[in-house]
């Protein structure tokens, strides 16, 4: 069985304090999805403009989902008996 030591209250550890960075960081390209194409429309005032931009951001990501999947089942996988 494993013990915990504690830590006392407001100290986390390295693994969580990781994982804090990481969800803050994903939060904020979330949060940059969604206000790429409204700053367009604020500079732009054409829609056909900010389609654009908001179609070609998500094909980055269409691309490169398709191209790292393929990727990743040609690599080779230990066999585990």
């Amino acid at each position: 069985m494993r013990r915990y030591e504690s830590r006392g209250p407001g100290t986390a550890g390295p693994k969580y304090r990781k994982l804090r960075a990481a969800s803050t960081v994903s939060d904020l390209g979330d949060g940059s999805l969604a206000a790429g194409p409204l700053l367009a429309a604020n500079l732009f005032w054409k829609l056909v403009l900010v389609a654009r931009l908001a179609f070609a951001r998500q094909l980055i990501w269409l691309l490169f989902s398709l191209f790292s999947g393929a990727l990743v089942d040609r690599i080779d996988q230990p066999d585990d008996k």
